[in-house]
């Protein structure tokens, strides 16, 4: 019995030019993975994940440093800054919140104000986009992540879903992030919003999403009783490689 004959290979190949001064051209049979289409005022880049194509804008300026061979530099980061990077062309910063004490205002009818110490806060910004997660104590030595396979908790804030991202509602946003602004952006967010008095997820193990309850019983804590923290499901890895951004709500 004849065995069929395997398929041929796509192939790429490069023409040589033909006389000095002309470049060299590409035949190929392979269709592109990735593609870059420049407007008036936008870029757009198309990448094939399968058998389906999806398109997304992409930062002007990371196309420019990219075709123009320009170093690129984070700038002077802060002692909390975990990771910096590109995502779809666009910047995204990781920082470490430390622990520290937060005022915030929740409610429906009337407006309640609760003290309290947060725990360890991952702070994820791309863009205008942003997620939070907290971290338990015990993963942490003299303050920093031991490792980045830790486990990433709920953090005890509503207005909040539970795949960290944030629903902000009308209210103030912190801009576009960079490890410049992601302190500022973290107290925009705990200290100058409003919140819900139920969380958009369970964030405590003994009051679920109560955060009345959950608040009461943290006035006066000096430390942030991380067993009462929730596991989120993902692990700082995904944090710091920003797939989290990749997350529905």
């Amino acid at each position: 019995m004849d065995m069929p004959e395997p398929k041929p290979k796509p192939k790429v190949r490069i023409t040589k030019p033909p006389r000095p001064g002309r470049r060299e051209s590409l035949i190929s049979d392979v269709p592109p993975k990735l593609t870059l289409r420049f407007y008036d005022g936008a870029i757009v880049a198309a990448r094939k994940v399968g058998r389906r194509w999806s398109e997304y804008f992409v930062d002007a300026g990371a196309v420019r440093q990219v075709l123009a061979g320009a170093p690129t530099s984070s700038g002077l980061l802060g002692p909390n800054t975990l990771a910096t990077g590109l995502r779809e062309g666009v910047a995204f910063t990781v920082a470490l919140i430390a622990p520290r004490r937060v005022l915030v205002a929740i409610g429906t009818k009337t407006t309640h104000e609760f003290a309290f110490v947060t725990p360890p806060i991952v702070w994820a910004g791309w863009g205008e986009q942003y997620r939070i997660f907290a971290l338990h104590t015990s993963d942490l030595a003299k303050g920093w992540p031991t490792s980045d396979r830790i486990t990433l908790y709920h953090a005890p804030f509503a207005n909040t879903y539970a795949s960290g991202a944030i629903c902000w509602g009308s209210g103030r946003r912190p801009g576009v992030a960079s490890p410049a602004t992601m302190e500022a952006g973290f107290t925009i967010y705990a200290e100058d919003s409003f919140f819900i008095a139920s969380a958009m997820s369970a964030p405590s193990a003994k009051y679920g999403g109560d955060l009345d309850k959950l608040y009461a019983a943290l006035r006066g804590l000096k430390v942030y009783p991380s067993a009462d923290l929730t596991p989120q499901g993902k692990q700082l890895s995904d944090v710091l490689s920003a797939e989290v951004f990749s997350d529905s709500l």
